[in-house]
């Protein structure tokens, strides 16, 4: 099953995912996971206000959710920071043995329109059998109609409980390295091999999606 959603707003991008993955996910065997889907995403308004980007209907604060996009691009308050995977993107993505993120910040000042602005996450060796196996895989970026645009590719992404912190995190970063090489804010595509909703939580996404609009 693939699905497609185009959304005006983070917030917007993470409600109507749950709603379609909901209705048209397909059915799995395993004992955690509901539903699930092939899910690509584009979303048009990455700003990062309040009401465009959480609900309270989420399982983590808005604090949670900001104190990870923090940690994603700066580095700061690893002990308040409730998701481990995030901890790994800052590890992979800055703190090896080179700093992925600003290499791609220097590489789009130089080169505006190339197409190689791409951090990788995923080592083999280490995550297949890993711990915790880095969900996030690959981002990559492009100046588009001076506006910086961002893909996100995941192999895998809780609909309910992590999607909505997914996007915000990398959202942050998109907004990151577009002011830091002095162009706009573009679209944000994200592609998922599978988002899916675990059984635990149908029942808690039922009432999110069947909850009358004010």
């Amino acid at each position: 099953m693939l699905i497609q959603i185009t959304a005006q707003t983070i917030l917007d991008a993470w409600k109507e995912s749950l709603e379609v993955i909901y209705k048209e996910g397909t059915p799995l065997l395993e004992d955690n996971i509901a539903k699930n889907s092939i899910l690509v995403l584009k979303i048009n308004n990455i700003s990062g206000e309040k009401e465009n980007v959480y609900s309270e209907e989420f399982p983590m604060s808005f604090n949670d959710i900001n104190n990870i996009n923090q940690h994603l691009i700066y580095g700061t308050n690893g002990d308040l920071v409730v998701h481990e995977w995030t901890k790994l993107y800052r590890e992979r993505l800055v703190n090896s043995e080179h700093n992925q993120i600003e290499e791609i910040i220097n590489y789009l000042k130089k080169k505006p329109f190339g197409k190689r602005a791409q951090a990788s996450i995923w080592r083999q060796k280490d995550d297949m059998y890993g711990g915790i196996g880095p969900c996030l895989q690959v981002l990559w970026f492009q100046i588009v109609n001076n506006k910086l645009d961002m893909h996100v590719h995941m192999r895998a992404s809780d609909a309910y409980g992590k999607l909505l912190i997914n996007i915000n995190e990398f959202a942050a970063l998109q907004r990151y390295i577009a002011d830091q090489v002095g162009y706009g804010y573009g679209n944000y595509y994200q592609f998922i091999d599978t988002c899916h909703i675990n059984h635990k939580d149908i029942s808690i996404v039922e009432n999110i999606i069947n909850k009358p609009a004010i």
